[in-house]
């Protein structure tokens, strides 16, 4: 438990990131998915699909949810397709 305002201060700041980055990744997976059934079923608006999957990528790579090597390979994994 904490036993100074710092790390209280730090416990809540921590919890507030935690559910930020829950949504984030969230998202991200939604997001993957939806591209992998794009590009499964050849529909009309994939390239647009994919464009806005590889946008959530750096975003959340940016900031700080993902890290670089995992968004290297999905990237590199949905646009090889």
């Amino acid at each position: 438990m904490a036993n100074n305002n710092s790390q209280k201060k730090r416990n809540r700041q921590n919890i507030k990131r935690n559910i930020l980055n829950k949504s984030i990744k969230s998202e991200l997976k939604t997001a993957m998915g939806e591209a992998e059934k794009a590009i499964n079923s050849s529909s009309e608006n994939k390239d647009e699909i994919i464009k806005e999957t590889l946008r959530k990528l750096d975003k959340a790579h940016s900031k700080g949810v993902i890290k670089s090597n995992y968004r290297d390979r999905k990237k590199s994994k949905l646009t090889s397709k």
